[in-house]
């Protein structure tokens, strides 16, 4: 795959690499769209100052995609897994200055479908959820302390002390 591409972005906020050879890669929301098969990586950068500082790392293995993306100073922030074009397996987000996982999310045909776990900056879980087929079935919320605070289910919220 040739690294030297053209993006264009769209009001909607889709977006589209277009390669010389006519190949594409189509972005949008939780969607990936692509010309064909696509197979090997590219990197993309910002430019700062003269740097060269990646911006999104991606892999892409017939048609499973793995995409790395990082933030103005370098930091990684997502790693997201497509395959047939949709989310697919879990999703990974950091808080970019610590590296910590911020959110991890299960998906499956690009559908939020099983574990949802979100946690404070500090590490401790914040909430787990639990999806399926798109729809929440649980949650449960925890302090910063890690202590269950409260659950919310189709029987309502209860609180915990």
């Amino acid at each position: 795959m040739e690294k030297n591409y053209k993006v264009e972005h769209y009001d909607n906020g889709e977006y589209e690499h277009i390669y010389p050879n006519g190949e594409f890669i189509k972005f949008n929301n939780n969607d990936l769209k692509v010309s064909s098969k696509l197979n090997g990586s590219y990197q993309e950068y910002y430019v700062i100052k003269g740097n060269n500082i990646i911006k999104e790392d991606s892999q892409f293995f017939e048609d499973l995609y793995i995409i790395t993306n990082f933030d103005f100073d370098g930091y990684k922030t997502s790693i997201l897994t497509f395959r047939k074009g949709k989310f697919d397996g879990k999703q990974y987000y950091y808080y970019s200055k610590t590296g910590n996982i911020k959110s991890e999310v299960e998906y499956k045909d690009g559908l939020s479908n099983g574990m949802h776990y979100i946690y404070y900056e500090n590490g401790k879980l914040m909430r787990e959820i639990l999806n399926k087929d798109g729809k929440w079935v649980y949650i449960k919320t925890f302090n910063q302390d890690g202590i269950l605070f409260s659950i919310q289910d189709e029987k309502g919220f209860h609180k915990y002390s």
